[in-house]
């Protein structure tokens, strides 16, 4: 976003790659929802170079990314930029923070079913809100002023004072639901439904939490209930981001999942038995880049 007065949005763009980029030079971006279909004329442009420092960057590449797009975006970047990710994992914030400053990043987690059907067109098949916060977890003007300004735009947009335990909470839910259905290539209602599958999805939660309460941040254990109570009645139908990767030949973002833990288990001599297998099996799946 450009800058104008900080209190109204001057004009808004898209910096999407490939044939995304060249659809949505060509026609509206299409929603294809559960709760009406709709489409937006959005501005895409190929390249950053000319444009005027913005008052907002919302980075939501996938995690694999972060570090070229960081230092692609680096020249536009000014002092009253501030960076707003909406990706997987709990590195993303603390790459933004040290590359740029802690000061000027936010952390956000998507609560959203959706799919690309095609360059352009997105189905949007469960949930669609968002938490913002930031790093420190305090309710600053600015969490306040963009909240209100993404509610205006009719984007479900919540402040929290604890976007760490956010964003280790969809960890838990990315590291078993988008690790167990890419593997078992289903979707979540099938896991739900097997009693192995989900035995496996609440020991995939419980490594998670014990990773996050060695990073300082106390997450019990019964939040996995709650988490399983929204997966059943809100999620059944969704296919994971890995699975459609998958399905699609693409990069999966194990490294930022079960690559993660996995590390950070022998680092903080926390076992984690699952997702050291999650990650070996994942990593056999991933794609081979070619030589």
């Amino acid at each position: 976003m450009e800058p104008n007065s900080r209190k109204q949005v001057k004009r808004s763009l898209f910096w999407p790659r490939g044939k995304t980029l060249e659809a949505l030079q060509k026609k509206p971006l299409k929603i294809k929802s559960y709760q009406g279909d709709f489409q937006v004329p959005v501005s895409a442009v190929a390249s950053l170079d000319g444009l005027e420092s913005p008052d907002l960057i919302l980075i939501a590449v996938k995690c694999y990314d972060t570090d070229l797009i960081l230092k692609q975006i680096q020249p536009l970047v000014s002092s009253h930029t501030t960076l707003l990710s909406l990706q997987n994992g709990v590195e993303n914030e603390i790459k933004m923070s040290t590359t740029f400053s802690p000061q000027q990043t936010i952390g956000g987690v998507c609560y959203i079913g959706s799919e690309t059907l095609e360059p352009g067109l997105i189905l949007h098949n469960a949930n669609g809100s968002i938490a913002i916060g930031e790093l420190d977890g305090a309710i600053t003007p600015r969490i306040q002023s963009l909240t209100e300004m993404f509610q205006k735009a009719q984007i479900d947009v919540r402040p929290s004072d604890n976007i760490w335990k956010n964003l280790w909470i969809k960890l838990g839910w990315n590291a078993s639901f988008n690790q167990v259905c890419t593997i078992a290539r289903t979707d979540v209602g099938h896991v739900l439904d097997d009693p192995h599958l989900l035995e496996l999805i609440k020991k995939t939660y419980r490594e998670v939490f014990a990773m996050a309460r060695g990073h300082q941040v106390d997450i019990d254990d019964s939040v996995i209930e709650a988490s399983l109570m929204f997966s059943q009645k809100d999620l059944r139908s969704v296919r994971p981001s890995m699975l459609q990767d998958f399905e699609n030949h693409r990069q999966l973002e194990h490294e930022t999942f079960s690559g993660f833990l996995s590390r950070e288990g022998k680092r903080l001599n926390i076992p984690t038995p699952i997702n050291d297998t999650f990650y070996e099996f994942l990593s056999f799946l991933n794609p081979k880049k070619s030589s």
